[in-house]
């Protein structure tokens, strides 16, 4: 367990404390970067790849959510959990009453002989009588009669129309039958991803360097049995650097487009011809795929209820998930007044509402931090980059962060080179103390550096609901 905090003013020292620069304690370690993640919990994305580590793998793994690779590029395969749609090309000829053949057309070759099935909008069943025929790359022919126990049934054409979709469900082989298909890449796919780089510099004159020194105060240990205390010196501008460092890349992990296009080539290039690489961030990555809902202004637990319903039908278990629901501020006070009048529509104990302190002093209201339904767990966290993007309007993202029951693995993960987490630098002049100077000015740089990326592994997983 680490537990850290700010401290500012000079604690005493005792003899069994040290006080040694920050920098050098990160550059040694850089897993320990998840104790920078933990002094800024409102940055979500850095929160739940690198500070919420130590609970996504198992024990005897680093804190440190980031996998080291050797490129700029990292793929992951999806099992996507989606039911293949299959859309109609043309509409239907026949009827099917009978047992009558009928003609229909699909815009790929997905059903096969013996193969059955369903029309989404009329539920009716069909059954393919024989090998489809290639029309043109997206049109192909089938014959197929209707799936019935009364003949007199008729195919309900009004369904059946131009990208309307239908969905296989199994099928039915005769006695001594020959043959047998399987669908291959049903729900299986490849996504890739980048790392960019990051970098924040401060430059500062000798006179600058007299300010203030500050102290990072951090208890490390096995548990919270068994913790060591150190002080770690990091004066304010070394502190500045650090939070600037961070926000860029919390903020980049939420929002980055990706420069680089479907064949792996870089997009941008700055003045000189050299390439920006950067790959997409949370909220570019699901926003491809999440299921959307909006709202006009007044929020109800009803949407939680549809968000739940949802996400269930996406996630390997219906019932029984804990899911993470990131808002902005203005939602989570939406939130906190539904939550609010909900209870007092059903007439909830006042103490819900309300409890008494010492002296007959009375603090009125609560905060409501998560919701259930159907089995299944809403915790709301509130993240101030998305109240830079949406800050009059209610806006939330729902992600399905449970780690895979078979390999541990944690459905989001960082990603960076290995070795180049963090690289600190401090190039400085005269002025400053005896001895060399790289420099003949009475000033200094100091430079952090380091690469990011995320990998949200299934972002089919998730909901975005926003205020119309």
């Amino acid at each position: 367990m680490i537990v850290a905090q700010f401290t500012t003013n000079k604690a005493e020292i005792s003899a069994d404390r040290t006080a040694e620069d920050f920098y050098k304690f990160l550059g040694n370690q850089p897993a320990r970067l998840g104790i920078v993640s933990r002094m800024n919990p409102d940055y979500t994305i850095t929160f739940l790849t690198e500070g919420l580590g130590n609970i996504m793998y198992n024990e005897e793994k680093l804190g440190n959510k980031f996998q080291a690779i050797n490129s700029m590029a990292f793929e992951w395969a999806v099992e996507t959990e989606q039911i293949k749609k299959i859309a109609f090309a043309a509409v239907p000829v026949g009827d099917g009453q009978y047992g009558s053949e009928i003609t229909m057309a699909f815009k790929e070759r997905w059903y096969e002989t013996y193969d059955t099935f369903k029309i989404d909008g009329s539920h009716q069943m069909c059954l393919v009588v024989d090998a489809p025929v290639r029309r043109a790359d997206d049109y192909w022919s089938y014959q197929v009669k209707l799936v019935t126990n009364d003949g007199a049934q008729v195919l309900d054409a009004s369904y059946c129309q131009v990208g309307m979709k239908t969905r296989w469900i199994g099928n039915i082989m005769p006695e001594f039958h020959e043959m047998g298909f399987t669908k291959y890449t049903s729900n299986v796919e490849k996504q890739r991803n980048y790392i960019t780089e990051h970098r924040n510099d401060i430059n500062y004159s000798s006179r600058y360097d007299a300010l203030e020194d500050m102290f990072i105060k951090i208890a490390a240990g096995t548990d919270e049995h068994n913790l060591q205390t150190r002080i770690y010196k990091l004066d304010d501008k070394k502190k500045l650097l650090l939070e600037n460092f961070t926000h860029a890349k919390n903020e980049s992990l939420m929002w980055q487009k990706s420069t680089m296009d479907a064949n792996g080539k870089c997009t941008l290039f700055d003045r000189e011809g050299r390439p920006l690489i950067a790959g997409d961030g949370l909220m570019a990555q699901i926003n491809r795929f999440a299921t959307k809902i909006g709202y006009n202004g007044n929020f109800s637990v009803a949407l939680f209820k549809r968000m739940i319903q949802i996400l269930g039908q996406k996630c390997k278990k219906s019932t029984g998930n804990t899911w993470t629901f990131i808002v902005n501020t203005k939602m989570y006070a939406d939130i906190q007044d539904t939550l609010l009048l909900w209870l007092q529509q059903f007439q909830a104990d006042n103490t819900y509402i309300y409890s008494k302190a010492a002296g007959n002093k009375i603090t009125v209201g609560a905060e409501f931090v998560g919701y259930s339904y159907m089995g299944n767990t809403l915790i709301f966290k509130t993240d101030k980059a998305l109240d830079a993007e949406w800050e009059d309007k209610g806006y939330g993202v729902l992600i399905d962060l449970t780690a895979d029951a078979t390999t541990g693995s944690p459905a989001m993960q960082g990603f960076t080179i290995k070795g180049k987490e963090f690289v600190s630098n401090d190039v400085t002049g005269v002025a400053f103390k005896d001895g060399p100077a790289a420099s003949p000015v009475a000033g200094a740089k100091l430079t952090v550096s380091g690469y990011a990326g995320l990998g949200v592994f299934n972002p089919y997983r998730s909901v975005i609901i926003f205020e119309n």
